[in-house]
């Protein structure tokens, strides 16, 4: 009929969907899958430190160098231990040093030390003050050919200097107590009538200078076991950076890595003594089981043992000298928390 709107007819069965259908035309895990975006974390956490004042640096500082000095003086009491032990094995009898004057022949002129310009110096104190007077001529001469300028006063002067800073250790050979190699004029000092056993030990030194390259090396470096003073400055004037905070720019990485490892470098200063002085006394070894009695040699081996021993000591002592130092400054001036800036953590877009 005109002006009559039909009905609209629905099959329902066509609506009747399986949920097999639904699954597989929009799977659930696929819809799962996709960001929910209900929450979203805007959380920006932003501490700030304080540096330690001047007063608690200058605390820790102190208190660090006070523990720190002790505890290297701390083995002081062990190496006289050590030391005697050192010196007992070393005393001989009267045919024992005749048995080892023989032998210290036999080995320079079989171990090439002599062709080296080697020479053994027996210390008394009837040459004492002459071999003071050799030792800084030798050191002028360098000066001339260093082209150091020179005089009467300056050469008194540099004599004067020379004697006082290796009188203390020839005052010990005199007296019987240490013997030594100098690289500068290529001479075993030893005392006259004791220590008879260490020259085998001066003789490893000797070798190690002229005959091997990696010792003589390790001789040179000897000394850089005074950069333990700059470590430890350093260790002690640096500020521990906070837990989060990392070094800006070259120079405070390093001075960051040598405060982080303080303990650790100042012992490995030691390391090139300690293996040249190891090598030495294994040379010394070798010439003492050729050439001495079995129970001689036993004794300069004990008797090494013992004075390597004290290197070790006053290594370790020292390396944990710096290590607490740094320690105790760290936890009296320390940097503080002072602000932690937080933004807003969470927001709700439901």
């Amino acid at each position: 009929m005109d002006g009559v709107i039909p009905s609209a007819k629905f099959n329902l069965q066509n609506l009747n969907t399986s949920d097999n259908q639904i699954q597989t035309q929009y799977p659930i895990q696929q819809i799962n899958s996709f960001p929910q975006p209900d929450k979203i974390d805007l959380s920006n956490k932003e501490k700030k430190y304080k540096n330690p004042s001047s007063l608690s640096k200058i605390g820790g500082i102190t208190a660090g160098t006070i523990l720190g000095t002790s505890i290297k003086k701390g083995p002081s009491f062990i190496n006289k231990f050590f030391y005697r032990n050192f010196l007992k094995n070393c005393t001989v009898t009267a045919q024992e040093a005749l048995q080892a004057e023989n032998a210290v022949k036999a080995m320079m002129k079989n171990s090439k030390l002599k062709d080296n310009g080697v020479e053994i110096v027996k210390v008394s104190d009837k040459n004492i003050e002459s071999i003071y007077d050799e030792i800084a001529q030798n050191f002028l001469n360098k000066c001339k050919k260093w082209r150091i300028p020179q005089n009467d006063s300056i050469e008194k002067g540099i004599k004067i200097g020379i004697k006082n800073k290796i009188e203390p250790m020839f005052s010990m050979i005199k007296q019987g107590r240490n013997a030594c190699y100098l690289l500068s004029n290529k001479k075993i000092y030893i005392p006259e009538n004791k220590l008879e056993l260490s020259v085998f030990h001066e003789a490893g030194h000797a070798i190690n200078h002229n005959l091997s390259k990696v010792c003589s090396f390790l001789q040179k470096c000897g000394s850089i076991k005074s950069l333990t003073i700059p470590i430890a400055i350093t260790a002690l004037l640096k500020t521990k950076k906070a837990p989060d905070e990392k070094p800006q720019g070259t120079f405070d990485k390093i001075t960051t890595f040598i405060k982080d490892n303080a303990g650790k470098l100042s012992f490995a200063t030691f390391l090139p003594t300690l293996i040249e002085e190891g090598m030495a006394s294994i040379r010394g070894n070798k010439f003492a089981k050729e050439l001495l009695s079995p129970n001689l040699a036993k004794k300069y081996k004990t008797s090494m043992g013992w004075a390597w021993l004290t290197y070790l000591l006053s290594a370790t002592f020292a390396s944990l000298g710096v290590f607490a130092a740094t320690k105790v400054k760290d936890i009296i001036a320390k940097k503080e928390v002072v602000s932690e800036n937080k933004n807003q953590t969470e927001k709700d877009f439901s």
